[in-house]
């Protein structure tokens, strides 16, 4: 019996053995499998703060673009406004004045300088 009891004890080692084998393999393949999906975890952090970075740019462009269609609004009210005043400031004309002077071919009114005269000083 004691011949028994020493080929079950290295057969008990072997099998210890595989399944520390066994053990390891296991562990090793959780191992790489958790280091995946930390890559990919970096990864999709690094993705999104590319997205942020993207989203932000892309806010400042439109501020920027919302800011210079305000301006040329302003601009373009302010033009108008003083193109109104100007003619609200000079003297209407009659309906019937306008239309005998288009009807002469006269576009604008005559002007009350003499020929060869200029404007300039």
């Amino acid at each position: 019996m004691k011949t028994a009891r020493r080929s079950s004890r290295p057969q008990r080692l072997i099998g210890l053995v595989q399944l520390s084998r066994i053990r390891l393999s296991v562990a090793e393949n959780t191992l790489e499998s958790a280091r995946e999906l930390a890559r990919l975890a970096r990864h999709r952090r690094k993705e999104a703060k590319q997205a942020a970075r993207r989203a932000k740019k892309q806010l400042r462009r439109a501020k920027e673009e919302v800011a210079t269609a305000r301006q040329s609004l302003v601009d373009a009210e302010a033009k108008l406004a003083r193109s109104t005043a100007r003619t609200q400031m000079r003297p209407r004309q009659s309906l019937k004045m306008a239309r005998s002077r288009i009807a002469r071919g006269q576009s604008r009114p005559a002007s009350g300088r003499r020929p060869g005269t200029s404007t300039r000083r």
